[in-house]
């Protein structure tokens, strides 16, 4: 990998005088959030310039692990052979397809000098499109590129915003270490360092990316058992379960909690990475669907038209509850008729956005807490690399599916040989089998659960500086994104919000994090410039 941004100040060397605007977090939503800030900020040019007396603006980012820009999605910590879950036609943020074209030469080489099957899997599986796209830009449309290639677009982003910013009265520094307190001080905040420097911020922009999945106490730290597949450390899963061999484990089954994005890339990783081979005979995918997201279209000529949604066009009084039975009848109907969600997704979402507007404010809020992320879950897809790696397996009779919800997973104990997972299919019938191995991909934890200490303190009840929002996904906002004054969150801990315009529930797509970027900056320096500003309200977006 190519070098990314590197921490501009260490906390012991940083000028300990107080910031005017603090980020905790650099990944995607907080690195978009900044740029937006700066391209504000120069806006409003000579009024600000007189506001601060000619010293500047002090902000700064703070990041634990001073990967600047991509986060964990993104950066250096990444597998190089993980792709995007978009093609580069729905990427289109901050330029991104128009770098793609002129900096071909850069990302191109960068992967060609990859030595990893994967990487070199994807450079014969594009090849042609590779070629063409050299002379015909619009062919990296439809590809679905490796993460990194994205991390080093972001990276690169950001170090000319901050070149840039120094033709404006700011400064930016960049702080690696992880902030582990935060309290009230005056106007503003006192933030802790995990290594014990403080400093003080009148503004802070909350931006920790998505949430771990739920702590497991009886598996964490089992053999075989692997509870998150995108930790801060980096693990890969082809390191663990080669640890897992080396202690004995003999080939056999693995079983894969959950099907959508993680199960994929967990998938792709077992079926490119041949050094698995003598340790997993079988794949076994455990979800309440049943099934994996499609990465093609059907070939149907005909367009898919949800009709039990259509219905509800126009009626009155009706709930949330009545908008997701509507739009999963009509994907079970599509998927009877032979539809991929590739088909169906585009004009059940254009039908859907109809029937949400009509629904009260009280049952927008229901359905973004209850059922938006349900809604998501029907319109998933994949990169065709990874459903071929999928088809693979199953050619070779290696995966399998099965459509139930785990019950229970007992780790290894006395004569057993494996893990026990339990489960429970939809006709109510209890199963169960043994694996070698577990992987949990079913998503993001809650609040509750988080194990971070600086969201354990600022939701303690008698912090008074931020609470979980009612679905316990995120937490609770206003419709100017404070979840207490000057206090602002950005990115994925705004899952779960329904206020005014604003309904999220799912906020780990790039161009919904440019958007609340693009939302949340204006209003963020209209509080750096001015006691009680007034900022105008922008169209809404729904989170899907």
């Amino acid at each position: 990998m190519l070098d990314r941004i590197h921490p501009s100040e260490s906390l012991s060397t940083a000028n300990p005088g107080k910031y005017d605007l603090l980020f905790i977090g650099g990944g995607l939503s907080g690195t978009l959030t900044l740029i937006q800030v700066l391209k504000e900020l120069r806006s409003a040019g000579a009024a600000v310039k007189d506001l601060r007396s000619g010293h500047g603006w002090r902000i700064a980012v703070a990041n634990t692990s001073g990967d600047f820009g991509g986060g964990l999605p993104y950066g250096r910590s990444v597998h190089p052979m993980l792709l995007l879950n978009n093609d580069i036609a729905t990427m289109n943020i901050c330029g991104f397809q128009h770098w793609l074209a002129d900096n071909r030469d850069l990302w191109l080489g960068m992967l060609r000098a990859q030595p990893t099957a994967g990487i070199k899997g994807w450079l014969r599986f594009n090849q042609a499109a590779l070629c063409s796209a050299e002379y015909e830009a619009e062919r990296y449309l439809s590809l679905f590129l490796p993460r990194c290639v994205f991390g080093l677009f972001i990276a690169d982003f950001l170090a000319e915003a901050l070149t840039e910013a120094r033709d404006l009265p700011a400064r930016v520094d960049l702080l690696q270490d992880e902030v582990v307190s935060l309290a009230r001080s005056g106007k503003g905040f006192r933030i802790g360092f995990r290594n014990g420097a403080a400093l003080d911020a009148g503004t802070v922009v909350l931006a920790l990316g998505s949430l771990p999945p739920d702590p497991a106490p009886d598996l964490d730290g089992t053999p075989g058992y692997i509870h998150n597949m995108n930790p801060p450390s980096g693990a890969q899963l082809q390191s663990v379960l080669q640890t897992l061999s080396k202690e004995g484990g003999k080939s056999g089954r693995i079983a894969i909690i959950g099907s959508h994005a993680s199960a994929m890339e967990a998938i792709y990783t077992i079926a490119l990475e041949h050094s698995l081979d003598r340790i997993i005979s079988k794949v076994v995918v455990i979800s309440p669907s049943g099934r994996l997201p499609d990465a093609h279209s059907s070939g149907i000529a005909a367009p898919f038209e949800p009709q039990t949604l259509h219905g509800l066009i126009g009626a009155r009084g009706i709930s949330a509850r009545q908008v997701i039975t509507a739009a999963l009848q009509d994907a079970a109907q599509a998927r009877q008729l032979g539809y991929s969600s590739i088909d169906y997704s585009p004009p059940l979402c254009s039908v859907f956005r109809r029937v949400f507007d009509s629904l009260s404010a009280n049952e927008k809020r229901r359905f973004v807490e209850q059922f938006g992320m349900q809604f998501t879950a029907l319109n998933r897809q994949t990169p065709p690399e990874y459903a071929a790696a999928a088809r693979g397996l199953m050619r070779e009779g290696r995966l399998r599916l099965i459509a139930a919800e785990v019950t229970a997973i007992s780790p290894p104990h006395g004569a057993a040989s494996g893990f026990t997972v339990a489960f429970k299919k939809a006709n109510g019938v209890s199963g169960q089998l043994c694996a070698a191995a577990v992987v949990n991909c079913r998503g993001s934890g809650t609040l509750a659960g988080a194990e971070n200490p600086l969201l354990r303190e600022i939701l303690r009840p008698d912090s008074r500086i931020a609470r979980s929002n009612c679905c316990g996904r995120g937490i609770a906002v206003s419709e100017d994104l404070e979840a207490s004054p000057r206090l602002f969150v950005a990115g994925p801990l705004l899952a779960g919000h329904s206020c005014g315009s604003n309904h999220l529930w799912n906020l780990e797509s790039a161009q919904r994090l440019d958007w609340l970027a693009r939302r949340l900056a204006p209003i963020i320096v209209a509080r750096l410039t001015s006691s009680s500003p007034s900022v105008p309200r922008t169209e809404g977006v729904c989170g899907f």
